[in-house]
């Protein structure tokens, strides 16, 4: 069996951080020493994002972004912007509604990294 790609890995990482409720926040734009979907995505993949800035956040993982649209499609609806939907799901939904997408986004990178060229 082959080790999981970076990517795999990176969501693992990311999930895990932010897996202990008391270490999540409901609120991206929140400053402080809690962390919401998105900035963790980012961080794990060592991309330091400035809070209240979208400047990084449009590097948001594709695969949050597909587990977002395909999970919660009425409340990402009008999003203006792909990491939006991530933002959404976790400000609007809630903490089960993140891990809940943090699980898919791993199945669907995971699946991704057995596709042939």
């Amino acid at each position: 069996m082959l080790a999981p790609s970076q990517t795999v890995q990176d969501l693992q990482r990311a999930r895990n951080l932010i897996a202990d409720p008391d270490k999540w926040t409901g609120d991206c734009f929140k400053l402080g020493t809690h962390f919401c979907a998105v900035t963790e995505d980012l961080h794990a993949r060592g991309i330091r994002s400035e809070p209240h800035s979208s400047e990084n956040w449009n590097m948001t993982s594709p695969w949050l972004i597909m587990a977002a649209t395909e999970l919660f499609p009425g409340v990402i609806a009008g999003s203006d912007t792909r990491w939006e939907r991530v933002w959404r799901v976790n400000d609007a939904l809630g903490h089960a509604a993140v891990m809940r997408m943090y699980d898919r986004a791993i199945q669907l990178a995971m699946a991704g990294d057995t596709l042939s060229p």
